[in-house]
């Protein structure tokens, strides 16, 4: 098979894969999810512009609202959601696993109610910067059981595939509701 052909019919299968992935996320992303962006990217508008924009306030909405909302890039390991407070400890290393957890917290008082969602207590998913490169990371541990909870802490073992920053994702269900928080992250290179 010639070079051409090969690379049209990866080019097709990326088109095929992006696809179902978009459809996928359009159906599986909560909607608090969805208004927690939409929320955090308002919030951030007007600590960039000093409060009040009336001219963004009065725009009509547009489907795509909220749906990309940005994520601050400077360095940043903790997160409020919903009245919950994480905070991310550990470092990425370049080529190497190195441990990473999540503590969750509510008024200074550790959150052990932390329910399964999709297998788990908690999902990381990292975008490196540069290139948006996705990387799962998976949590430590057994799969919970039905109706077993956990917390406040979520382990993680990760290894970067560079060094560079990382945008990290947590996604954490408690009393029924899936919230995601966000941290940013440097991954160091080792030697």
């Amino acid at each position: 098979m010639s070079t051409g052909r090969r690379l049209a019919l990866f080019a097709a299968a990326l088109v095929a894969v992006f696809a179902v992935a978009f459809g996928v996320a359009a159906v599986a992303v909560p909607d608090s999810v969805v208004s927690s962006w939409k929320q955090r990217a308002q919030d951030s508008h007007q600590e960039m512009s000093g409060g009040h924009d009336p001219d963004h306030d009065a725009a009509p909405e547009s489907p795509a609202d909220g749906l990309a909302a940005p994520v601050p890039t400077t360095p940043r390991t903790a997160d409020h959601v919903d009245g919950f407070h994480l905070t991310l400890s550990g470092t990425p290393m370049a080529g190497h696993d190195a441990p990473l957890a999540i503590t969750v917290t509510r008024d200074g008082v550790p959150v052990t109610t932390l329910q399964p969602y999709l297998g788990a207590f908690g999902h990381l998913v990292a975008l490196r910067e540069s290139d948006l490169g996705y990387l799962p990371i998976h949590p430590d541990g057994a799969e919970p059981r039905p109706g077993q909870t956990s917390g406040p802490r979520v382990g993680f073992t990760t290894r970067a595939p560079g060094a560079g920053r990382y945008l990290l994702y947590f996604d954490f269900q408690i009393d029924g509701v899936v919230r995601t928080a966000t941290f940013v992250v440097d991954a160091v290179a080792t030697r």
